[in-house]
């Protein structure tokens, strides 16, 4: 049965395959948080791993991988093991449906089992239906921030290490939201704070990059003053991080959205602690988010947020390519 599920669920049921051994023949891992969908595609693949993997595993990579031999590889019958392991990444087979690639997905063989391993698929097109129907399509995004406080919280227990909620928070406001970035930060904190019962905030500010969170924050305070030269100064400090164009969109629409809600609770009174609250984001942060809602109506920051998940959707259904929409963005706010 078809499953397309949110985030938190969907980790809950491969979970579940994973320990129950009870697997799909098909499975679709794609979205733009790297790390949660990496973790899982090499969970999966140690679990289905056949009992002959040099004869009964293939991967295959690029944007141009030949259907046929990857339907030539599903029919051959798997050598001394009961099933056969194959791993298709970064395809362009979900952005333009091979006829072969829809055919094998519709008649999967009973001993094959697949891998796709995607940044982006168009949900419209016959490769995601016929795979949805055949197994299981899960789309990785990143976590909400109580998922992620929680999360590095228990990263830092495994680690021997206690971590408050606070700074857990901290973390996340000093890092950002990419979980790759918070993972690698987080096994530092454990190595730093090997003598330590506590990983404290002090001790985040001390060790963990905040470029990725400052530069962001610059980007958008640069659009919001019309800064062109600004914004594309930080766009590329951005791009030198290995940021990729939709995360960076992902990001500054957050950015856009924290400014407007701040907007919103500044203009019914509120003060800076309680703002900071109801908003989500840490008090330490707050006073730049109250300044940056001064540039903008809420009209404006509302119709600015609502044009950035516009181009995600066109970017996601395949209409859009991710670095010109983001350019082209940048260019139409920093006009003079």
């Amino acid at each position: 049965m078809a499953r397309t599920e949110p985030v938190n669920s969907m980790i809950a049921r491969l979970n579940d395959d994973i320990k129950n051994h009870t697997f799909s023949h098909v499975y679709v891992l794609y979205g733009d948080e790297v790390y949660l969908r990496d973790q899982f595609k090499e969970n999966l693949k140690k679990a289905l791993m056949p009992e002959n993997p040099s004869m009964n595993y293939s991967s295959f990579q690029g944007g141009k991988i030949d259907p046929q031999a990857v339907c030539q590889m599903a029919e051959t019958m798997p050598f001394l093991s009961d099933h056969r392991l194959i791993l298709i990444e970064d395809s362009s087979f979900f952005k333009s449906a091979s006829d072969p690639m829809v055919h094998l997905l519709d008649s999967i063989p009973e001993t094959v089992n697949l891998i796709f391993c995607e940044d982006m698929v168009d949900r419209r097109g016959r490769m995601y239906k016929t795979a949805a129907k055949a197994g299981s399509v899960c789309e990785f995004t990143t976590p909400d921030e109580k998922t992620l406080r929680r999360w590095l919280m228990q990263s830092a227990k495994r680690g021997g290490h206690l971590m408050k909620e606070s700074a857990a928070q901290l973390m996340i406001n000093w890092c950002g939201h990419d979980m790759f970035c918070l993972h690698n930060e987080i096994e530092k904190l454990i190595s730093y704070c090997a003598k330590d019962t506590e990983i404290t905030e002090q001790q985040i500010k001390e060790i963990c990059s905040r470029q990725l969170k400052d530069t962001i924050f610059q980007l958008s305070s640069a659009i919001a003053l019309r800064k062109r030269e600004d914004a594309f100064a930080a766009y590329r400090d951005l791009i030198g991080l290995e940021t990729k164009p939709n995360q960076i969109l992902y990001m500054l629409r957050r950015e856009f959205k924290l400014v407007w809600l701040t907007k919103a609770f500044v203009h019914q009174g509120e003060t800076q602690q309680e703002t900071a609250r109801r908003v989500g984001i840490h008090p330490a942060f707050i006073g730049r988010y109250i300044k940056a809602q001064e540039s903008f109506s809420e009209v404006q920051l509302r119709a600015i947020t609502d044009e950035l998940a516009e181009i995600q959707a066109r970017i996601h259904t395949g209409r859009a390519e991710a670095r010109n929409a983001l350019e082209s963005f940048m260019m139409k706010h920093t006009q003079s």
